[in-house]
Protein backbone atom coordinates (compact mmCIF):
# COMPACT_ATOMS: atom_id res chain seq x y z
CA UNK A 1 0.00 0.00 0.00
CA UNK A 2 1.18 3.53 -0.80
CA UNK A 3 0.00 6.28 1.55
CA UNK A 4 0.38 10.07 1.30
CA UNK A 5 -0.12 12.51 4.19
CA UNK A 6 -0.58 16.19 3.27
CA UNK A 7 0.26 19.09 5.62
CA UNK A 8 1.39 22.14 3.69
CA UNK A 9 2.47 24.37 6.59
CA UNK A 10 3.40 25.57 9.31
CA UNK A 11 6.31 24.23 11.40
CA UNK A 12 4.21 23.34 14.45
CA UNK A 13 1.51 21.82 12.27
CA UNK A 14 4.04 19.79 10.30
CA UNK A 15 5.65 18.50 13.50
CA UNK A 16 2.31 17.55 15.06
CA UNK A 17 1.13 15.89 11.83
CA UNK A 18 4.27 13.74 11.75
CA UNK A 19 2.89 11.90 14.79
CA UNK A 20 0.48 10.07 12.44
CA UNK A 21 3.26 8.11 10.77
CA UNK A 22 4.00 5.70 13.65
CA UNK A 23 0.29 4.79 13.71
CA UNK A 24 0.31 4.18 9.96
CA UNK A 25 3.49 2.11 10.21
CA UNK A 26 2.08 0.02 13.03
CA UNK A 27 -1.14 -0.71 11.13
CA UNK A 28 0.49 -1.18 7.72
CA UNK A 29 4.12 -2.18 8.36
CA UNK A 30 4.91 -2.88 4.71
CA UNK A 31 3.38 0.28 3.30
CA UNK A 32 5.27 3.11 1.62
CA UNK A 33 4.62 6.30 3.61
CA UNK A 34 5.14 9.73 2.02
CA UNK A 35 4.77 13.25 3.46
CA UNK A 36 3.70 16.14 1.16
CA UNK A 37 4.65 19.55 2.61
CA UNK A 38 6.39 22.87 2.00
CA UNK A 39 10.13 22.37 1.71
CA UNK A 40 10.95 25.20 4.14
CA UNK A 41 9.27 23.29 6.98
CA UNK A 42 10.71 19.89 6.13
CA UNK A 43 13.80 20.06 8.35
CA UNK A 44 11.68 19.41 11.42
CA UNK A 45 10.81 15.87 10.23
CA UNK A 46 14.18 14.82 8.80
CA UNK A 47 15.34 11.36 9.90
CA UNK A 48 11.84 10.34 10.99
CA UNK A 49 12.04 6.51 10.92
CA UNK A 50 8.46 6.06 9.69
CA UNK A 51 8.57 8.54 6.81
CA UNK A 52 9.91 6.94 3.65
CA UNK A 53 9.91 10.03 1.45
CA UNK A 54 9.34 13.79 1.60
CA UNK A 55 7.58 15.41 -1.37
CA UNK A 56 7.48 19.18 -1.73
CA UNK A 57 4.80 21.55 -2.95
CA UNK A 58 5.32 23.56 -6.11
CA UNK A 59 3.69 26.94 -6.70
CA UNK A 60 1.52 25.61 -9.51
CA UNK A 61 -1.61 23.75 -8.38
CA UNK A 62 -1.92 21.87 -11.68
CA UNK A 63 1.71 20.81 -11.35
CA UNK A 64 1.04 19.53 -7.83
CA UNK A 65 -1.98 17.56 -9.04
CA UNK A 66 0.02 15.90 -11.80
CA UNK A 67 2.93 15.19 -9.43
CA UNK A 68 0.70 13.36 -6.96
CA UNK A 69 -1.37 11.59 -9.61
CA UNK A 70 1.80 10.08 -11.12
CA UNK A 71 2.66 8.47 -7.77
CA UNK A 72 -0.51 6.30 -7.85
CA UNK A 73 -1.32 6.46 -4.14
CA UNK A 74 -3.78 4.05 -2.55
CA UNK A 75 -4.57 6.43 0.30
CA UNK A 76 -4.35 10.22 0.69
CA UNK A 77 -4.78 11.79 4.14
CA UNK A 78 -5.25 15.54 3.71
CA UNK A 79 -4.56 17.11 7.07
CA UNK A 80 -4.31 20.61 5.55
CA UNK A 81 -7.81 20.33 4.03
CA UNK A 82 -7.94 23.54 2.01
CA UNK A 83 -9.40 23.87 -1.46
CA UNK A 84 -6.04 23.31 -3.19
CA UNK A 85 -5.15 20.15 -1.29
CA UNK A 86 -8.74 18.88 -1.57
CA UNK A 87 -8.40 19.10 -5.35
CA UNK A 88 -5.04 17.32 -5.18
CA UNK A 89 -6.66 14.56 -3.10
CA UNK A 90 -9.64 14.26 -5.44
CA UNK A 91 -7.56 13.96 -8.60
CA UNK A 92 -4.90 11.73 -7.01
CA UNK A 93 -6.73 8.59 -8.07
CA UNK A 94 -6.44 7.15 -4.57
CA UNK A 95 -9.16 4.73 -3.50
CA UNK A 96 -9.36 6.31 -0.04
CA UNK A 97 -9.12 10.07 0.47
CA UNK A 98 -9.58 11.46 3.96
CA UNK A 99 -9.91 15.12 4.92
CA UNK A 100 -11.81 17.36 7.30
CA UNK A 101 -15.49 17.85 6.59
CA UNK A 102 -16.43 21.28 5.28
CA UNK A 103 -19.63 21.87 3.27
CA UNK A 104 -17.65 23.04 0.24
CA UNK A 105 -15.00 20.28 0.46
CA UNK A 106 -16.82 17.12 1.49
CA UNK A 107 -17.41 15.94 -2.10
CA UNK A 108 -13.67 15.87 -2.72
CA UNK A 109 -13.03 13.16 -0.10
CA UNK A 110 -14.24 9.59 0.04
CA UNK A 111 -14.07 9.80 3.84
CA UNK A 112 -14.73 13.34 5.11
CA UNK A 113 -14.24 13.60 8.87
CA UNK A 114 -16.00 16.00 11.24
CA UNK A 115 -13.54 17.32 13.79
CA UNK A 116 -14.25 16.84 17.47
CA UNK A 117 -15.10 20.16 19.11
CA UNK A 118 -14.02 18.86 22.51
CA UNK A 119 -11.38 16.20 23.21
CA UNK A 120 -12.70 12.65 23.58
CA UNK A 121 -9.30 11.34 24.68
CA UNK A 122 -6.32 12.50 26.76
CA UNK A 123 -4.85 14.21 23.72
CA UNK A 124 -5.12 17.89 22.81
CA UNK A 125 -7.43 18.61 19.89
CA UNK A 126 -4.52 19.37 17.54
CA UNK A 127 -3.50 15.71 17.89
CA UNK A 128 -6.90 14.10 18.32
CA UNK A 129 -8.34 15.73 15.20
CA UNK A 130 -5.41 14.47 13.16
CA UNK A 131 -5.75 10.91 14.40
CA UNK A 132 -9.46 11.12 13.52
CA UNK A 133 -8.44 11.31 9.84
CA UNK A 134 -7.15 7.73 10.07
CA UNK A 135 -10.61 6.33 10.87
CA UNK A 136 -11.07 5.33 7.23
CA UNK A 137 -8.02 3.07 7.66
CA UNK A 138 -9.48 1.35 10.75
CA UNK A 139 -6.99 3.08 13.02
CA UNK A 140 -8.72 4.06 16.30
CA UNK A 141 -7.91 7.07 18.47
CA UNK A 142 -4.57 6.45 20.13
CA UNK A 143 -2.34 8.72 22.18
CA UNK A 144 0.55 10.12 20.15
CA UNK A 145 3.48 12.40 20.97
CA UNK A 146 5.36 14.26 18.21
CA UNK A 147 9.10 13.57 18.17
CA UNK A 148 12.17 15.09 16.56
CA UNK A 149 14.92 12.69 15.58
CA UNK A 150 18.35 14.27 15.92
CA UNK A 151 21.53 12.61 14.78
CA UNK A 152 24.62 12.11 16.91
CA UNK A 153 26.48 14.52 14.64
CA UNK A 154 23.85 17.23 15.08
CA UNK A 155 24.06 16.95 18.86
CA UNK A 156 27.87 17.05 18.75
CA UNK A 157 27.72 20.19 16.60
CA UNK A 158 25.38 21.80 19.14
CA UNK A 159 27.80 20.91 21.93
CA UNK A 160 30.58 22.60 19.96
CA UNK A 161 28.35 25.65 19.51
CA UNK A 162 27.76 25.81 23.26
CA UNK A 163 31.51 25.69 23.85
CA UNK A 164 32.05 28.42 21.24
CA UNK A 165 29.72 30.77 23.12
CA UNK A 166 31.21 29.86 26.49
CA UNK A 167 28.24 28.08 28.03
CA UNK A 168 29.15 26.38 31.29
CA UNK A 169 28.28 22.71 31.75
CA UNK A 170 27.92 23.19 35.49
CA UNK A 171 25.10 25.73 35.12
CA UNK A 172 21.48 25.24 34.14
CA UNK A 173 20.63 26.53 30.68
CA UNK A 174 17.31 28.12 29.74
CA UNK A 175 16.17 28.77 26.18
CA UNK A 176 13.74 31.68 25.92
CA UNK A 177 11.29 31.94 23.02
CA UNK A 178 11.64 35.70 23.10
CA UNK A 179 9.06 36.72 20.50
CA UNK A 180 6.14 35.15 18.70
CA UNK A 181 5.96 34.81 14.93
CA UNK A 182 3.91 38.03 14.78
CA UNK A 183 3.49 41.06 17.09
CA UNK A 184 0.08 39.86 18.28
CA UNK A 185 1.68 36.56 19.32
CA UNK A 186 4.54 38.22 21.23
CA UNK A 187 4.13 38.53 25.00
CA UNK A 188 4.61 42.23 25.88
CA UNK A 189 6.11 41.59 29.31
CA UNK A 190 8.94 39.25 28.38
CA UNK A 191 11.36 41.61 30.12
CA UNK A 192 9.64 40.86 33.44
CA UNK A 193 9.77 37.10 32.80
CA UNK A 194 13.49 37.12 32.01
CA UNK A 195 14.25 39.37 34.99
CA UNK A 196 12.29 37.04 37.26
CA UNK A 197 14.32 34.05 36.08
CA UNK A 198 17.67 35.79 36.49
CA UNK A 199 16.71 37.09 39.93
CA UNK A 200 15.72 33.67 41.25
CA UNK A 201 18.26 31.39 39.54
CA UNK A 202 21.89 31.24 38.51
CA UNK A 203 21.09 29.82 35.08
CA UNK A 204 22.49 30.96 31.75
CA UNK A 205 19.93 32.23 29.26
CA UNK A 206 19.77 31.87 25.49
CA UNK A 207 17.27 34.23 23.84
CA UNK A 208 15.91 32.78 20.63
CA UNK A 209 14.65 35.09 17.88
CA UNK A 210 14.76 35.25 14.09
CA UNK A 211 17.12 37.67 12.28
CA UNK A 212 14.30 40.09 11.42
CA UNK A 213 13.62 40.48 15.17
CA UNK A 214 17.17 41.53 16.07
CA UNK A 215 16.24 45.19 16.61
CA UNK A 216 13.35 44.11 18.82
CA UNK A 217 15.76 42.04 20.88
CA UNK A 218 18.24 44.92 21.20
CA UNK A 219 15.49 47.13 22.59
CA UNK A 220 14.46 44.37 24.99
CA UNK A 221 18.04 43.76 26.07
CA UNK A 222 18.58 47.42 26.94
CA UNK A 223 15.57 47.32 29.28
CA UNK A 224 16.70 44.24 31.21
CA UNK A 225 18.21 44.20 34.69
CA UNK A 226 21.96 43.93 35.00
CA UNK A 227 21.55 40.40 36.37
CA UNK A 228 19.64 39.40 33.24
CA UNK A 229 22.18 40.98 30.91
CA UNK A 230 24.91 39.05 32.67
CA UNK A 231 22.97 35.77 32.40
CA UNK A 232 22.17 36.09 28.68
CA UNK A 233 24.51 34.48 26.18
CA UNK A 234 24.70 37.43 23.79
CA UNK A 235 24.41 36.92 20.02
CA UNK A 236 23.92 33.15 20.31
CA UNK A 237 22.81 32.02 16.85
CA UNK A 238 22.10 28.70 15.16
CA UNK A 239 22.48 28.07 11.44
CA UNK A 240 19.13 26.43 10.78
CA UNK A 241 16.15 24.70 12.33
CA UNK A 242 18.02 21.43 12.91
CA UNK A 243 20.80 23.32 14.68
CA UNK A 244 18.23 25.12 16.82
CA UNK A 245 16.51 21.85 17.74
CA UNK A 246 19.85 20.28 18.70
CA UNK A 247 20.63 23.31 20.88
CA UNK A 248 17.26 23.04 22.59
CA UNK A 249 17.97 19.37 23.31
CA UNK A 250 20.97 20.47 25.43
CA UNK A 251 18.95 22.94 27.51
CA UNK A 252 17.36 22.24 30.87
CA UNK A 253 14.15 24.07 29.98
CA UNK A 254 12.46 26.38 27.49
CA UNK A 255 9.95 29.09 28.26
CA UNK A 256 8.34 31.94 26.38
CA UNK A 257 5.91 32.61 23.59
CA UNK A 258 3.93 29.55 22.56
CA UNK A 259 4.64 28.53 18.99
CA UNK A 260 7.19 26.65 16.93
CA UNK A 261 9.89 26.76 19.61
CA UNK A 262 7.65 25.34 22.35
CA UNK A 263 6.48 22.58 20.03
CA UNK A 264 10.09 21.71 19.24
CA UNK A 265 10.96 21.67 22.92
CA UNK A 266 8.10 19.35 23.88
CA UNK A 267 8.90 17.06 20.96
CA UNK A 268 12.41 16.73 22.41
CA UNK A 269 11.00 16.05 25.93
CA UNK A 270 12.55 19.25 27.30
CA UNK A 271 10.61 20.92 30.17
CA UNK A 272 8.54 23.66 28.55
CA UNK A 273 6.50 26.62 29.76
CA UNK A 274 4.53 28.41 27.03
CA UNK A 275 2.63 31.68 27.16
CA UNK A 276 -0.40 31.62 24.85
CA UNK A 277 -1.44 34.65 22.87
CA UNK A 278 -5.14 35.62 23.10
CA UNK A 279 -5.44 34.93 19.35
CA UNK A 280 -4.47 31.25 19.75
CA UNK A 281 -6.89 28.53 20.85
CA UNK A 282 -4.86 27.04 23.66
CA UNK A 283 -7.28 24.13 24.15
CA UNK A 284 -6.20 22.79 20.78
CA UNK A 285 -2.46 23.17 21.33
CA UNK A 286 -1.88 22.18 24.96
CA UNK A 287 -0.55 18.80 23.89
CA UNK A 288 1.37 16.67 26.38
CA UNK A 289 0.75 19.18 29.18
CA UNK A 290 0.88 17.74 32.68
CA UNK A 291 1.35 20.91 34.71
CA UNK A 292 4.86 19.86 35.72
CA UNK A 293 7.19 19.06 32.85
CA UNK A 294 5.01 20.80 30.28
CA UNK A 295 2.94 23.77 31.38
CA UNK A 296 1.50 26.99 30.00
CA UNK A 297 -0.34 30.18 30.83
CA UNK A 298 -3.34 31.46 28.90
CA UNK A 299 -4.89 34.88 29.45
CA UNK A 300 -8.38 33.41 28.99
CA UNK A 301 -7.87 31.25 32.09
CA UNK A 302 -7.44 34.38 34.20
CA UNK A 303 -9.40 37.18 32.52
CA UNK A 304 -12.87 36.64 31.10
CA UNK A 305 -14.34 38.44 28.12
CA UNK A 306 -12.06 39.66 25.33
CA UNK A 307 -8.73 40.33 27.01
CA UNK A 308 -5.69 41.66 25.20
CA UNK A 309 -2.07 40.71 25.79
CA UNK A 310 -1.55 44.05 27.56
CA UNK A 311 -4.03 42.87 30.21
CA UNK A 312 -2.00 39.75 30.96
CA UNK A 313 0.54 40.94 33.51
CA UNK A 314 3.00 38.31 34.80
CA UNK A 315 1.47 38.65 38.26
CA UNK A 316 -1.48 36.56 37.10
CA UNK A 317 0.61 33.42 36.65
CA UNK A 318 3.70 34.12 38.76
CA UNK A 319 3.04 31.22 41.17
CA UNK A 320 2.67 28.82 38.26
CA UNK A 321 5.86 30.16 36.67
CA UNK A 322 7.79 30.01 39.94
CA UNK A 323 6.88 26.32 40.40
CA UNK A 324 8.26 25.62 36.94
CA UNK A 325 11.45 27.56 37.65
CA UNK A 326 12.02 25.82 40.99
CA UNK A 327 11.41 22.41 39.47
CA UNK A 328 13.64 22.71 36.41
CA UNK A 329 16.11 25.60 36.84
CA UNK A 330 17.33 25.37 40.45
Amino acid sequence: MKILVIQKKFMGDVLVTSSLFPLLRQKYPNSELHFFLDKKFSDIVLNHPDIDRLIFFEKDLVGNIHKIKREKYDVVVDVYSKIGTALISFFSGAGITSGYYKPYLSLFYSAPVKRHLKPESQMALCLENRVQLLEALDIPLADVHPKIYLTKTEIEEAENLFRKYGLCKDKKTLMVSTFGSTPEKSYPYMKDIIDRVSKNTDCQIICNYIPSQKDLFQNLYISLSEASKKAIIKDFATENLRSFAASVSLCDALLGNEGGATNVSKALHIPTFGIFSPVVDSSSWKWAEDGVRYDSADVHDYIKGNPTYEDFRPEYFEDQLDRFIQKHLL
